[in-house]
């Protein structure tokens, strides 16, 4: 018998802040879709704590969660994968960070303040997500494309980023009011698409994997897990086939037969 797990985005495809009501009809939807036999998880940059504060009690409605771009894979809450950054990745990321003395950066769930260190403390289970953040457009500009040259490491960048952005959210009080341009740095293995093909794999062909997101770090798994782009952004609205993209996530949710 095929079974259905649906992996959705958190930020602005499941939870809407400035939304609440839809939010509550996602909660809704996921209830309804889990009580029909369907499976559902999140696939988020965002860590498990930063979940808690939004969303208590949201282990409860998840069968499945993908957290830092893939950096960790949890079934019912018990960890069964882990990504992270090597060695080299880090020296290499270190070496680029003491070149433009960019500070602080975040560290999967840890802040720590560089201010020229050469040493990066590592977390307990290992790093699986460095954010640097700048005022200034052009040293993240000149990280990216150098850390873009490097395989043991992957990219995204943000730039122009609004105040009403997610970064300026109760979650990520840490980056300043002033801060518009932030890198983020994970495995170069990592990523969503690469963290659901190996859920694919430990839950066999029996699964069908659906997902949904919104913005260009969820491009790469929509294109590759029969995707649907909740409300997308300006940035891959273009990308996406018509007949893919929806208003809510009850949409995707409503039409699977279960």
């Amino acid at each position: 018998m095929q079974r259905f797990l649906v992996l959705s985005d958190f930020d602005d495809t499941f939870f809407f802040r400035d939304d609440p009501e839809e939010t509550r009809r996602s909660i809704q939807a996921v209830q309804a879709f889990r009580a029909r036999g369907g499976l559902f998880g999140f696939v988020t940059g965002r860590g498990f704590r930063t979940l808690r504060e939004d969303l208590p009690g949201f282990g409860s409605m998840v069968d499945y969660l993908i957290d830092l771009n893939g950096g960790y894979i949890y079934e019912s809450a018990k960890r069964i994968y882990h990504s992270t950054i090597s060695d080299k990745g880090i020296d290499a990321v270190s070496r680029t960070f003491d070149y433009w003395n960019l500070g602080p950066h975040r560290m999967g769930d840890a802040i720590v303040a560089m201010n020229g260190e050469k040493e990066i403390s590592k977390v307990k289970y290992g790093i699986s997500q460095l954010w640097y953040w700048s005022t200034a457009k052009k040293p993240i500009a000149t990280m990216e494309r150098e850390l873009a040259m490097m395989n043991s490491v992957k990219v995204f960048a943000y730039y122009d980023i609004p105040l009403s952005h997610n970064f300026h959210y109760k979650h990520l009080s840490w980056v300043g009011a002033d801060v518009r341009h932030l890198l983020e740095v994970i495995p170069g293995d990592g990523g969503k698409e690469n963290a659901i093909a190996m859920l694919a794999k430990r839950l066999g062909p029996k699964v069908k994997i659906i997902t949904a997101g919104d913005d260009i770090c969820d491009l790469a798994m929509l294109k590759m897990w029969n995707g649907y782009a909740v409300r997308p952004k300006p940035s891959i609205v273009a990308k996406i086939p018509a007949d893919r993209i929806v208003s809510s996530l009850s949409d995707v949710l409503s039409q699977i037969p279960l």
